[in-house]
Formats: C-alpha cells, sequence, structure tokens
C-alpha cells in the first residue's frame, strides 16, 4: 500500500510525532497521481500555498534567512495559506520548517493552522519506509522534523522530487492563488524555479527572489535588476520571466500577502515579562545558594500566590507584588504572545542561573513562576467574574499574606 503513517523523530526533549506518508510508485507521478496522494493525505486543496526552495547545504544561518522564513510564515498564516517545501533537515528547509513550529508554539491553537506538506525523494533521505524500500543516497539527509504530510517520489537524487513539488502546490492552489518563495540555492533551485513557472497556474503564481542570499537568487536577481543576459540561458529565461520579482528579505511578508491577497499588519509588539516590585521582599533564605539552587528557592517561594493575586486583581485589589500599569499591560497581550515571553524568559533562566547572584537568581525564579501560576489561573482555571458581589463581601486581606514583607528601598 502507497499509504503508511510514520512517526517522526521530533529531537531530544519533544515526543515523536506520526505523520501520514504517501509514496508515488515508480511510473506514477503524474499530476493525477499526486490529486490521489494528496486526497489520502486528506490534504486542503482549496487555498493558498507558499512553496519555498533554495539552499540545502548552501544556505547558512543569518539574520537574512531569518527574516525570509519568519516573513513566509506571518504571510502564510495571514493568507490562510499552506506551506510546501522539500521536507529535509538542512539550510532553508530546516529553517522554513523551524519557523512553523516556533509560531505554533507562540499562537493560541486555533491561529496555529499552517499546515506543511512536505515532498521528498525517498532516496534522499536517511529515514527508511516500511511501505517503500529504496537505494539511498551516501549524501542523504534526515528529515525536518516539523511537517505535517509527507508525499515521497521515487529515486535516489536530489531533485528528483522537483517537478513534484511544483505540481503538487499547483494541485492544491488550483482554486486560489501560490508563490514561490526562492532563497539561495544552486542546480536543484534552478529546477525548482523553473518547474514553478513552468507548471503553476501563469494567471496566478509568482516566483518571489531573495535579494542578498547569495548564489543562484544572486544570480536571477541580477540579471533581473540590470536587463543584461548572463551566460546561463535558464537563468535568462527565470529572470526575464514577468511573473519573477525580486524582494529582499525584509520585504518577503508584504510581497507575499500583497500576491495572496491578505492585508500586511504591523507585527504587535512582543510584551516583557513584568517585573516583580523591587520594594516588596520576598521573604526566604537563599543568600548562601549557587545560582540555580537560588532560582528554584525563588519559584517554590511564589508558588500559589500568582493564582491568589489574579483572583484579587479580578476583584479590584491590588496586589503589592506587581505595579498595577504593568499588569494591566500584560493581561492585555493575547494569551500566545504571553506564553512566549515566558518561554524566552524560562530559556533564559535556564542558560544564565550559574551566571547569576543568588539574589538575581531568586528574584528571577520568583518572577517565572509568579506570572506562571497567574496566568494559567486567569487564562484557564476560573471563568470571568461579574463586576461586584452582593453576597460575599471582598476580603482584601488576601491581597497581602506570609510570603510578603514591606521594605522601604529594599530590594533584592
Amino acid at each position: 500500500m502507497p499509504l503508511e503513517f510514520h512517526l517522526l523523530e521530533q529531537g531530544e526533549h519533544r515526543p515523536v510525532k506520526p505523520i501520514p506518508v504517501y509514496h508515488l510508485p515508480a511510473g506514477r507521478t503524474s499530476e493525477v497521481d499526486i490529486s490521489v496522494a494528496l486526497h489520502a493525505l486528506h490534504a486542503d486543496t482549496s487555498g493558498n500555498v507558499i512553496t519555498v526552495v533554495g539552499g540545502a547545504a548552501g544556505a547558512q544561518a543569518s539574520d537574512r534567512l531569518s527574516a525570509t522564513v519568519d516573513g513566509a510564515v506571518r504571510a502564510a498564516r495571514a493568507c490562510n495559506a499552506t506551506v510546501v517545501y522539500g521536507g529535509t533537515a538542512s539550510g532553508v528547509l530546516e529553517a522554513q520548517g523551524r519557523a512553523v513550529r516556533q509560531a505554533r508554539e507562540g499562537m493560541r491553537h486555533a491561529e496555529a493552522d499552517i499546515p506543511l506538506v512536505a515532498v521528498v525523494a525517498r532516496g534522499t533521505v536517511t529515514t527508511r519506509f516500511d511501505n517503500a524500500p529504496t537505494e539511498v543516497n551516501k549524501d542523504a539527509a534526515p528529515l525536518q522534523a516539523d511537517m505535517d504530510l509527507l508525499i515521497t517520489t521515487p529515486g535516489s537524487q536530489f531533485g528528483d522530487e522537483s517537478l513534484a513539488i511544483a505540481q503538487t502546490s499547483g494541485i492544491m492552489s488550483r482554486f486560489d492563488r501560490s508563490a514561490t518563495l526562492l532563497y539561495n540555492g544552486g542546480l536543484i533551485t534552478k529546477a525548482d524555479a523553473l518547474n514553478a513557472l513552468t507548471v503553476q497556474n501563469p494567471h496566478d503564481h509568482v516566483l518571489f527572489v531573495v535579494r542578498d542570499s547569495d548564489r543562484l537568487a544572486d544570480e536571477i536577481a541580477a540579471v533581473h535588476d540590470t536587463g543584461r543576459p548572463s551566460n546561463d540561458p535558464i537563468v535568462n529565461r527565470i529572470a526575464f520571466d514577468p511573473r519573477t520579482l525580486v524582494v529582499t528579505p525584509d520585504h518577503v511578508e508584504h510581497a507575499l500577502t500583497d500576491h495572496l491577497g491578505a492585508p500586511v499588519v504591523a507585527p504587535r509588539p512582543k510584551p516583557a515579562v513584568p517585573e516583580l516590585n523591587p520594594s516588596v521582599q520576598l521573604r526566604s533564605v537563599h543568600s548562601a545558594a549557587a545560582g540555580l539552587t537560588a532560582m528554584n528557592i525563588g519559584r517554590m517561594t511564589t508558588s500559589g500566590y500568582g493564582r491568589r493575586d489574579a483572583l484579587n486583581i479580578r476583584d479590584n485589589v491590588a496586589s503589592p507584588l506587581v505595579d498595577p500599569a504593568a499588569h494591566k499591560a500584560w493581561v492585555a497581550a493575547p494569551e500566545g504572545d504571553r506564553i512566549e515571553a515566558l518561554d524566552r524568559l524560562a530559556r533564559e533562566a535556564g542558560t544564565r542561573a550559574d551566571t547569576m547572584t543568588p539574589s538575581q537568581a531568586f528574584r528571577m525564579g520568583a518572577q517565572l513562576e509568579y506570572w506562571r501560576q497567574h496566568d494559567y489561573y486567569l487564562d484557564h482555571a476560573h471563568p470571568q467574574r461579574p463586576p461586584g458581589n452582593a453576597t460575599r463581601p471582598r476580603d482584601t486581606s488576601r491581597s497581602t499574606g506570609p510570603h510578603l514583607a514591606k521594605t522601604r528601598g529594599r530590594s533584592l
């Protein structure tokens, strides 16, 4: 059977992810065969598609690469687009999959629907499939860990999947629009670009070439910008096609959303986790503890009080631990942004704990646990209370407690 479920390894500390895989048999790689595969995988074939092609080994991590893949993710979310890519854990393909994962982790579940569809030649990946044994390329790469659906094509050479990528994108966007994003790249990416311009709908498809991403992309951009042909007829054909546009990394989101039909929304400012009031001392003995131990003591000290203060603030009782303006700004931020900010703080805490003074580590641990408890209570544990309560007077004594001691200008 060409259809199987594969358990995809997602790296250390991440659960194994089951994904459906469809193996195109040898000699069965036409658009009809790919349509059958997409139907078997229950893929959505009625929306916008962004196809990402480019350097695998040749694209190095950089701010330009991050800006490109992050812009593609924001455009995919704004335009309800599926992202189609080559699906190996290298270069721009790895960066694009990772950017989708990070966006999913920072969004509410309902907002996090950015389908990621991979198309690979079976012999170019180190993964072995039950239903499709094949010869393996000596330079085979692992599968990228964040895909949702996978189509494999026959072949053990990189590039054997190139036509199927373009066909997959064309079929999935047949009722809407599609765009191909080209970053960096070499000979295989040149075939990807030519196939995209040849196979996909000529009225609704644009090839965006990212300037200053090196190699093939910059060759195409130079010919496109100057109008002077190069010695490579395929580069000339791509550059002079009216559907080819050159963009900078910072312009990727705008270009994609403008073509796919969604308005560009200015990115929301990312909230920072508010610091606890430095004029309030948290009672604990931690001065002799090492950094990580002091941080854990801080977390234990505030455990439970974030929830209590969330209830107090709902009852219009201010907490001495929190600046009212900072609290108001924090709770006004989307839940996904707050989760992302807390995750950043947790990562910072894990890497910096042993370089901090005990007092700094203790304060950061207290800050992290306080807001984690507060937000869980605020967002999930209890429904919103109506203002006022005629049957039970508010207990303002809850805003302080044995865990807090007022001090004058004293901070940890």
